[in-house]
């Protein structure tokens, strides 16, 4: 009965991905890392992982803007291996027999990753079959991040209609925004990390924001990650940093190649102009020490009293 319930959906998402002119094993491992988040929504481990990164943009946009075959959790417990392989362990035990999917364990591998870094992580891989389809899932764990408003509870969308969705702990908008501006600083002219601008031009076009909330995340991101106010702009927010024409080239290839659902601007400077203004007074504010009463309507700028969400939503 397994083996007929893998066919079927092994079937159903050769069809999609065909319509959608989608690699087939982009489909399967992102079946893959769905189905993992189902198990960990209904584990004993659920309180101790929060979702984050790119698995969260299919609950938060109409559809997810960049394909992702990875995900990404902070999880409470040690920074090692054993918490890693009991956590990974745990979630694959929890049974679905309605997807198919069929999580081998005896191909765990976990590695610290981020090394020589004041923030690490751990990577624990896994290889999953749906029938004879292998299927590949690749966990990043954090630790000890903290999480401004605080984790939300959300049901995740599913690729197969009629199969149990997964309901979890997940990372609200402002911590995602805060991490990823704390990554551009600290790694400063050495970012090609294309995928994060994308993502905050993506979030900022998107959705709304209110200032205090969206100030003290990205203030207590930098100081538990113990990284520095200086007085100079960030490398980030500066003119100079987007109209390098080899950032040009980085940011051309990752449009080219990413996987992208949501067209962004072709140009990176535009891309900049708009980072500089959704995240440079926040981060003024914070070195002056002063409140921040504004509001991030969805595609800016900041004003002092906007409704915040989607355009169109009331």
């Amino acid at each position: 009965m397994t083996t007929n319930i893998a066919a079927s959906i092994r079937a159903r998402l050769l069809n999609r991905a065909r319509t959608e002119g989608t690699e087939f094993q982009l489909f399967l491992d992102r079946y893959a890392c769905e189905r993992f988040l189902y198990r960990l929504g209904e584990s004993e481990v659920r309180d101790r992982c929060i979702l984050k990164g790119a698995s969260l943009l299919a609950l938060w946009m109409d559809e997810p803007y960049r394909s992702t075959r990875d995900i990404d959790l902070l999880t409470l417990g040690d920074n090692d291996e054993e918490t890693v392989r009991y956590v990974m362990g745990t979630i694959c035990n929890v049974s679905c027999p309605e997807d198919g999917m069929a999580l081998d364990v005896g191909t765990l591998k976990i590695s610290a990753i981020r090394d020589g870094q004041r923030y690490g992580g751990q990577r624990a891989t896994i290889i999953a079959f749906l029938g004879n389809a292998k299927c590949n899932v690749q966990v990043d764990f954090g630790f000890g991040d903290v999480v401004i408003p605080g984790p939300e509870e959300a049901q995740l969308p599913v690729l197969i209609g009629g199969l149990p969705a997964p309901f979890l702990l997940t990372y609200p908008q402002a911590s995602s925004i805060a991490e990823k501006f704390e990554a551009m600083v600290q790694l400063g002219a050495s970012n090609s990390r294309m995928k994060d601008f994308y993502d905050l031009w993506a979030l900022s076009e998107t959705f709304g924001f209110d200032g205090p909330e969206l100030q003290e995340a990205v203030a207590r991101c930098f100081d538990r990650r113990g990284t520095p106010w200086g007085a100079e702009l960030p490398e980030a927010l500066t003119p100079a940093f987007y109209s390098n024409p080899q950032r040009q080239n980085y940011w051309t290839t990752y449009g080219l190649q990413g996987g992208l659902l949501r067209l962004p601007p072709s140009a990176f400077e535009d891309i900049g102009s708009r980072i500089q203004s959704f995240l440079g007074p926040v981060r003024d504010s914070i070195l002056a020490g002063e409140p921040f009463d504004l509001h991030w309507p969805a595609g800016g700028p900041w004003a002092a009293d906007y409704p915040l969400g989607v355009p169109g939503e009331e």
